[in-house]
């Protein structure tokens, strides 16, 4: 299944910092994420990996936006939208 990470912001209840056309088809790590994945970062222990990460869109708190060099998806709760999300492309 492809969203675009327009679609993606609606269903996780994020704000969208990037380009909403961009079409994402999987979830992965920081690390190996390519750029039609997404990937997530929930604290500073992993901001070397978002840093330097070539997922597609990253969701990420209001601590970590700062860092994320591709487009982001704010949300308060990291964890929960990501488990939302995932949830949704399982099910697709």
């Amino acid at each position: 299944m492809t969203l675009t990470l327009e679609q993606i912001a609606i269903i996780i209840n994020a704000s969208l910092s990037g380009d909403p056309s961009i079409k994402i088809s999987g979830i992965n790590t920081l690390t190996d994420a390519n750029s039609d994945q997404i990937s997530y970062a929930v604290s500073q222990k992993y901001k070397k990996s978002l840093v330097s990460s070539n997922a597609g869109a990253v969701i990420v708190n209001k601590k970590l936006i700062e860092h994320c060099p591709s487009n982001a998806l704010l949300v308060e709760n990291v964890y929960l939208a990501y488990a939302v999300l995932t949830h949704e492309l399982k099910n697709h």
